[in-house]
């Protein structure tokens, strides 16, 4: 769903069908974050309770935090898109990737067992030229740390410094212990390996 925060005009003339494929885009991006699958309906409300309070703001055209969750976004990837995206690239990889902008930045996380196998230059172009035509200036990848490709991120990793590419902290997640809601605690980012690359 391109521009989530559209007035209520454009929101009321999308079918029933448009509407469920658009909430279903956004979780299975989301969902990549979840740290305990068993807590999907729970992190479901909880996304639907912060695009709920966007909505609202919108439409009353004023800025709300809280929307954001109630740590401070070190690693924005915990803040809610402003477009989310399905990406195939049938020549790479035979299933869907969900992408989510937010700012200036393209958030990839990429599913568990993924193996571009040596094709990952090729994707990586690609990725970035979406990422681009969007007016990114910077695509974050999200790869499990316990990926079937993780021999390919080993050699990226090795020869980021003449891609444009750099590792990116993950949050500490021992310091949000004081200060985030138990629904914020059930996304992380520390099975993820953090690619960050300039568009």
């Amino acid at each position: 769903m391109r521009d989530i925060a559209q007035s209520s005009a454009v929101a009321s003339s999308l079918t029933e069908a448009q509407v469920e494929l658009g909430w279903n885009i956004i979780l299975l991006c989301e969902v990549a974050f979840l740290l305990d699958a068993r807590e999907v309906h729970r992190f479901r409300r909880t996304l639907v309770r912060r695009f709920a309070k966007r909505f609202n703001a919108a439409a009353k055209c004023t800025i709300s935090s809280s929307s954001s969750p109630t740590i401070p976004l070190h690693n924005h990837w915990r803040a809610l898109g402003d477009a989310y995206y399905v990406l195939h690239l049938p020549c790479h990889y035979g299933s869907a990737l969900y992408a989510k902008q937010e700012g200036a930045t393209l958030h990839l996380p990429l599913p568990p067992g993924i193996d571009f196998g040596p094709s990952f230059k090729d994707v990586l172009l690609t990725l970035l030229e979406f990422a681009a035509d969007q007016d990114c200036s910077c695509l974050r990848l999200y790869w499990p740390k316990n990926s079937a490709g993780l021999a390919d991120i080993k050699r990226i990793v090795a020869n980021l410094h003449w891609i444009g590419g750099r590792i990116a902290r993950n949050e500490d997640r021992d310091a949000l212990m004081d200060t985030a809601s138990t629904d914020d605690l059930l996304a992380g980012d520390e099975e993820l390996l953090i690619l960050e690359f300039d568009c």
